[in-house]
C-alpha cells in the first residue's frame, strides 16, 4: 500500500466545519478507538494520524459504545461490498460520496492497477482533506482524484468519465438528504454509467423523529431527513435491490454491548422501529 499517506505538519489544522460537515468527526473518532482495540474491526491506522494533525475538541462528538459499534460495522460492511465489486470489476470507478476524512481508499487498496477512485465532498471538507492526506504513491498506478462539491449540486457528475463499471458508496450520507434528493442522486448515477452498484446506509422515518438520540450528531446541528422505510422505492430510479440488511443482520452484530443487542432485537420486532437503520446494495 506504499509509504505514509498522511501529511506530517508542525502545526495543527483548525477544524471550522459545522452542521453536516462536522459529522465526519463522529466516525473518525470511532475508528481511532477501534484501532486501539486489540480486536479491531477496521484496523484504520490512519485515523490517529489525522486526529493528531487537527485542532478540534473531540469531546463534542464522542459516541457511546453502541453508536460507535454501529458506525464501525457499517463501515466494514461497505468496505466488503466495495472490495467485492472491485474483485469482479478490476477496471472500475469508485465514487466515494461524502467521503469526509475517511481512509476507505486505503483500507480497500484502491491502488490496484486500473481502479479509478474519486472522493467527493463539500469544498471545505476537500480542502481539509488535501491538507491532511499526502498524494498517493505514484507506483500504485491507481487513478485517484477529489471533487469539491455537494453531491446534490448539478454538474459535478459530468466531471466523472462514464466509461467503466462504477460503484457509488455513500456512507452516512442519505440520512441527511431528503428522499427526493436521494432518489435523484441514485437515478443520475444509474443513468450515467454502463453498469454498477450503489451501496449505502439509510434511516427510516422513526430515526428522523428520534434523532436527538444521536447525541454527537445532534450537537453538530445536522438534521436527519430521509425516511427510507421501503427500500424497493429506489427501484423507480433504475436500480435493482440486491441486499437489504437490518440492524441485527449486519455481520459482527455480536460486537455490540449486550444492552444494545437486546434493544436492537426489540426494535426489529416493532413496526417502524425495525427500519430505523438499514444497509442497502443495488445494482444497475
Amino acid at each position: 500500500m506504499g509509504s505514509t499517506t498522511t501529511k506530517t505538519t508542525s502545526t495543527k489544522e483548525r477544524i471550522t466545519l459545522v452542521g453536516v460537515q462536522e459529522t465526519l468527526m463522529v466516525p473518525l473518532l470511532a475508528r481511532l478507538q477501534d484501532f486501539q482495540d486489540p480486536n479491531s474491526l477496521l484496523h484504520d491506522q490512519w485515523a490517529g494520524q489525522i486526529l493528531n494533525s487537527i485542532d478540534y475538541d473531540t469531546t463534542r462528538t464522542q459516541s457511546d459504545a453502541g453508536l460507535s459499534t454501529s458506525m464501525l460495522l457499517r463501515a466494514r460492511l461497505l468496505d466488503v461490498w466495495t472490495t467485492e465489486f472491485l474483485d469482479k470489476n478490476p477496471e472500475a470507478t469508485v465514487l466515494h460520496l461524502a467521503c469526509g476524512l475517511d481512509s476507505r481508499h486505503l483500507r480497500v487498496n484502491w491502488g490496484r492497477p486500473g481502479v479509478r477512485w474519486i472522493d467527493v465532498d463539500f469544498p471545505d471538507v476537500i480542502d481539509l482533506r488535501k491538507k491532511l492526506y499526502s498524494e498517493p504513491d505514484t507506483h500504485l498506478k491507481g487513478d485517484y482524484r477529489m471533487i469539491a462539491s455537494s453531491v446534490t449540486d448539478d454538474g459535478w457528475l459530468e466531471d466523472v468519465p462514464k466509461d467503466r463499471p462504477t460503484i457509488a458508496v455513500m456512507e452516512g450520507l442519505v440520512m441527511y438528504l431528503s428522499l427526493a434528493e436521494s432518489m435523484k442522486l441514485v437515478e443520475l448515477i444509474a443513468g450515467r454509467f454502463p453498469s454498477g452498484e450503489v451501496a449505502f446506509d439509510a434511516s427510516g422515518a422513526m430515526l428522523a423523529r428520534l434523532q436527538a438520540w444521536l447525541k454527537p450528531v445532534h450537537k453538530t446541528g445536522a438534521v436527519v431527513q430521509c425516511g427510507l422505510d421501503d427500500p424497493k422505492i429506489m427501484e423507480e430510479c433504475g436500480v435493482t435491490l440486491q441486499n437489504q440488511l437490518g440492524m441485527v443482520d449486519v455481520p459482527g452484530f455480536e460486537r455490540y454491548p449486550l444492552a444494545y443487542r437486546i434493544t436492537l432485537w426489540i426494535y426489529c420486532c416493532l413496526p417502524y422501529f425495525k427500519t430505523m437503520a438499514t444497509y442497502l446494495r443495488y445494482s444497475f
